[in-house]
């Protein structure tokens, strides 16, 4: 009888094991700090978040990346400094307390700054590991650059003022967004992120810090061509890679918006080009190390209508998909990510998987009698098609990934669902698991 109490004794054991080791793992899947991250995860948060979309930066899930990009910063042609576009959003609002975050007051001193900027301050304090840097002018803020970066005194004169505001307001980087040099400032573009570099380190050896300079990199070959890829490497932190908007609602035919792979279906003439895997292919063959280079995700969708159902409307004729004048659908045929998850759910779409691109998509009916006829299709960032990049971020030892930008995620970053939170997962799990060999004990013995 003793052995038979024995064996249940060590049944129970066994199950309290295995009920310990699932509740540590379940602990583990949380967001975690990124003490235990090994490789950065880089979020855009955008000045104009705070409107509309009614995301602030206390709405940050900090603890789940290390680097925010705060877009964007505007660039003066005569003076070429560069400065604040919208003064009210990054120096002047006064927030309310929020998520930790305390309450902003209309003292603008530099103690008790206003404002996103003076709130991502506050975020730092609360998440140590966090680094935030500016970025410096984007889509709609890039037409000075050509004229600043072919002036040497304009160029030296950029590089102080973004070297300036770094530390002045408690920033720790400059991230550069021209979209996009031409060949014809091939050689000013260099001499701009070689000037900026300098400053910036000036200014970290006056300060006592060190300070980032990274840059929004092309992921088209046409574009990647301007770029001197053996000159810049050598300044840069980091490469973060656009590899997203590779189709869209400008295009006849529907397609991926961020294939990792090309699909040889698809009738796109520059399909074995436009694609992830190639874009980092190009940077590695260029001489970038793989820990400078970070690859695109789009937290956003694209969106066509109209489509007919051959193949769930993938690589079909369509056009432009529409505003449907809610929250999440900015502008016509772009949808952020949260709302795509919305559509995928409602009953009427179904999510694709395309196995030679390893891209996901939706297709189903259209969303009001109001639309055109045929189907809607939405091309986005799920976490089936996530997973597959960041496993192949890990298989090539890149230094991380990025993504555009930080509202378009679903808000818990807790949730299944949560780009964000996938991320955090992948770049956390292993290092924190085995860094408690007792659990692993208790796994192996269970």
């Amino acid at each position: 009888m003793a052995g038979s109490s024995t064996n249940r004794a060590g049944r129970l054991l066994l199950g309290d094991r295995f009920l310990l080791a699932l509740a540590l793992l379940c602990c583990l899947s949380a967001p975690v700090h990124a003490g235990s991250f090994n490789s950065r995860i880089v979020g855009y948060f955008v000045q104009w978040g705070i409107y509309a979309r009614d995301y602030e930066p206390a709405d940050i899930p900090a603890q789940s990346l290390t680097h925010i990009n705060y877009a964007f910063m505007a660039v003066n042609a005569e003076t070429g400094q560069i400065s604040s576009y919208d003064a009210w959003a990054d120096l002047q609002k006064v927030f309310a307390a929020k998520n930790g975050l305390p309450a902003q007051t209309w003292d603008q001193s530099a103690a008790n700054l206003a404002g996103n900027f003076g709130r991502l301050r506050d975020l730092k304090a609360l998440h140590s590991h966090l680094k935030v840097l500016l970025s410096v002018g984007g889509w709609t803020l890039s037409g000075p650059f050509p004229t600043v970066a072919a002036d040497a005194a304009k160029r030296q004169a950029f590089a102080a003022s973004a070297a300036d505001w770094v530390s002045g307001q408690g920033f720790d980087g400059i991230d550069i967004d021209w979209e996009y040099p031409s060949l014809a400032d091939r050689d000013n573009f260099s001499a701009l992120i070689k000037a900026t570099r300098q400053a910036l380190d000036a200014k970290g050896l006056a300060d006592g810090k060190t300070y980032l300079l990274t840059v929004a990199a092309p992921a088209g070959p046409s574009n990647m061509a301007v770029w001197d890829l053996a000159r810049l490497a050598p300044s840069l932190d980091w490469f973060n890679i656009m590899t997203y908007d590779y189709h869209g609602g400008w295009d006849a035919t529907t397609g991926h918006l961020a294939p990792l792979y090309e699909n040889p279906a698809d009738p796109a003439a520059d399909r074995a080009t436009w694609n992830a895997d190639w874009a980092v292919q190009a940077y590695l063959a260029g001489g970038v190390p793989a820990q400078k280079i970070h690859l695109g995700i789009p937290f956003y969708g694209r969106s066509w209508e109209a489509v007919p159902a051959t193949d769930n409307g993938l690589f079909q004729s369509g056009q432009a998909g529409p505003n449907l004048g809610v929250a999440g659908n900015w502008e016509n045929g772009v949808l952020d990510y949260w709302k795509a998850m919305d559509i995928a759910r409602d009953g009427n779409h179904a999510v694709n998987f395309d196995a030679a691109a390893r891209a996901s998509f939706i297709y189903g009916a259209n969303l009001s009698s109001g639309l055109a006829s045929g189907g809607l299709f939405v091309t986005f960032e799920n976490t089936a098609s996530l997973s597959e990049k960041l496993a192949l971020a890990k298989t090539l030892g890149l230094g991380g990934v990025m993504f555009w930008e930080l509202s378009g995620d679903v808000r818990d970053v807790t949730d299944a669902d949560s780009l964000l939170g996938l991320m955090a997962r992948t770049f956390t799990t292993d290092d924190a698991a085995m860094s408690m060999p007792w659990l692993m004990l208790l796994l192996d013995e269970s």
